[in-house]
C-alpha cells in the first residue's frame, strides 16, 4: 500500500487550492482544476494508485514481506541510534495497518522422477484507517480516511530436484484486486473542496489485474536434525487498472522483488508427537519499479528469531508447521519489530 502519499496528496492539494484561490480570485474553479490540478497533482495520484496495488501484492506475498499482529519500536531497547531500525511514525502506521491472507497449496497429479506441480491461491484483505489533520491552527477537527484492498490470486507452478540439496521453481500466476478509498470530511477548511475532490482524489473504488511470475532457487543442507537453508526468490509483477470512472484512475502496475534470506534451524525436542525448533534468519529484499516507491526504499533487511512447531499427524495433508516469533524490519516504511505468527512456511 503506498503508506504515505494518500496523506501528502491531500495536503498538496489543498494548500495548493487554497493559495491559489486567495491569491487568484480572478481565477475560476474550472481553470484551477484544468491548469494545475491535471498537471500536478493527478499525475501523482496515479503513481499512489500503482503504488499501492503494487504494495498490496507484496503485503500478501508471504515471502517479501510480513506484518505483525503487535508492534514495538525496538530502538526504545536497544542503545543504537538509527533511524532505519524503527520509529513513532513507522510503529504507528503498522499499527493503523490491518492485513488477512488465506493462502492453500494443493499437489497436482502431474509429476515425474524429479519434478512435482502444484497450484496455489489466496485471499487477501488489507485495510487502513487513520485521521488526517490538515489546517490545524484553523480547525483542529480531524479528517479521517478507510483505505481498503480486496484481492484474489490464483497460480501454478512447477519444483525441480535434480541435483541433491538444491530445488528450482518456476510459478506463475495472476490476481484481480478491488480497490476502495472513503474520505470523511470533518474538517471545515477541508469540506470546501470536497465538491472538487470527490471521485477523484477522494471517495472512488477501482479494480486492477495483475500477472505475477516468480523464480526461486534454494539450498538445504540437514544434519542431525539441524537444517541449513538458503532461498532466492524474484517476483514480478504487470498490470492495469480497470472499471475506471474517470480517466487519471487509468494506471500501469510494474514491480519486482527478489528476496534473498539465509535461514538456520536448530532442534529443541519432541512432544505429543509436535516437533519444536528455533529458527534464525537474515533476509535482504530488493525493491523495483511501484514496490521501490511504495516502501520508499530500494531495500531493506529482515532479521527473524522463530519458534517452529511441525504438526505431524494433527495437520496431515493440509498444515505442515505453524511458528510464533519475533520479526525485525530494517529500513523501510515498515521499520521496526513485530510480535508475527505464520503457518506452512518454506
Amino acid at each position: 500500500m503506498q503508506f504515505y502519499s494518500w496523506m501528502n496528496i491531500r495536503k498538496a492539494s489543498h494548500y495548493w487550492l487554497a493559495g491559489s484561490l486567495l491569491l487568484s480570485a480572478s481565477y475560476s474553479q474550472a481553470a484551477l482544476v484544468e491548469g494545475h490540478l491535471e498537471d500536478e497533482i493527478l499525475p501523482v495520484l496515479q503513481r499512489n494508485l500503482a503504488g499501492t496495488f503494487a504494495a498490496d501484492a507484496v503485503i500478501h506475498d508471504r515471502e517479501t514481506v510480513t506484518i505483525g499482529f503487535v508492534n514495538f519500536d525496538p530502538s526504545g531497547f536497544i542503545p543504537i541510534d538509527d533511524d532505519n531500525l524503527g520509529g513513532d511514525d513507522a510503529n504507528r502506521l503498522k499499527n493503523e495497518l490491518k492485513t488477512i491472507t488465506l493462502p492453500l497449496t494443493l499437489a497436482l497429479p502431474w509429476h515425474g522422477r524429479a519434478w512435482e506441480s502444484y497450484a496455489t491461491g489466496r485471499l487477501g484483505y488489507t485495510q487502513r484507517f487513520h485521521d488526517i489533520t490538515l489546517y490545524e491552527e484553523l480547525d483542529p477537527t480531524r479528517d479521517h480516511e478507510k483505505l481498503k484492498v480486496y484481492s484474489g490470486f490464483l497460480a501454478g507452478g512447477a519444483h525441480w530436484d535434480g541435483l541433491e540439496n538444491w530445488r528450482f521453481t518456476a510459478e506463475l500466476g495472476g490476481s484481480i484486486r478491488r480497490l476502495e478509498q472513503e474520505y470523511i470530511y470533518n474538517n471545515s477548511i477541508s469540506q470546501i473542496f470536497q465538491p472538487l475532490f470527490d471521485g477523484v482524489l477522494t471517495n472512488f473504488s477501482l479494480n486492477a489485474w495483475m500477472l505475477q511470475p516468480s523464480l526461486a532457487l534454494q539450498y538445504q543442507k540437514r544434519w542431525t536434525k539441524h537444517k541449513l537453508k538458503y532461498r532466492s526468490r524474484f517476483a514480478y509483477m504487470y498490470g492495469e487498472s480497470f472499471g475506471a470512472d474517470v480517466p487519471s484512475h487509468q494506471v500501469d502496475i510494474a514491480a519486482s522483488s527478489w528476496r534473498n534470506t539465509l535461514y538456520y534451524s536448530h532442534p529443541i525436542g519432541r512432544m505429543l508427537d509436535i516437533s519444536f525448533a528455533g529458527q534464525l534468519s537474515a533476509s535482504r529484499v530488493d525493491l523495483g519499479g511501484n514496490t521501490n516507491e511504495a516502501f520508499q526504499t530500494p531495500h531493506y533487511y529482515e532479521f527473524g528469531f522463530d519458534l517452529l512447531m511441525g504438526t505431524g499427524a494433527y495437520g496431515e495433508g493440509w498444515l505442515d508447521n505453524v511458528s510464533i516469533g519475533l520479526l525485525f524490519n530494517y529500513g523501510s516504511v515498515l521499520k521496526g519489530g513485530s510480535l508475527v505468527f505464520n503457518y506452512n512456511t518454506y
